[in-house]
Parts: C-alpha cells; sequence; structure tokens
C-alpha cells in the first residue's frame, strides 16, 4: 500500500511498475476488478495466488 486517501487505496508495484487506485468497498462490480486487474498486470490466476496468502 503506497497511501489511503477517503475509501481509495493508491497500489504501488516495483516489480511490475505500475500504480493502482483501488477502492475499499465491501464489494466490487465486475467490471471494476477487471478494470484493477488490468491496471495491475495481473491475471485473475495470479491475483487468487497472492490472495490466498
Amino acid at each position: 500500500m503506497y497511501c489511503r486517501k477517503g475509501s481509495n487505496v493508491k497500489m504501488v508495484s516495483l516489480a511490475r511498475n505500475t500504480k493502482t487506485i483501488v477502492p475499499m468497498h465491501k464489494g466490487l462490480s465486475r467490471g471494476t476488478l477487471n478494470a484493477i486487474l488490468k491496471q495491475a498486470k495481473l491475471s485473475p490466476a495470479e491475483m487468487l495466488e497472492l490472495a490466498a496468502f
């Protein structure tokens, strides 16, 4: 996590050279999630692997 403002968090990946704004709500629509994955250069499988820590 890089910084938080309101209900949004700016996530930074130095390895992938990406910055992504992620809304911190109880639920995300499918389109929002797909946009976040695209910005973060992650596949759904990679996201699930990272979330399984």
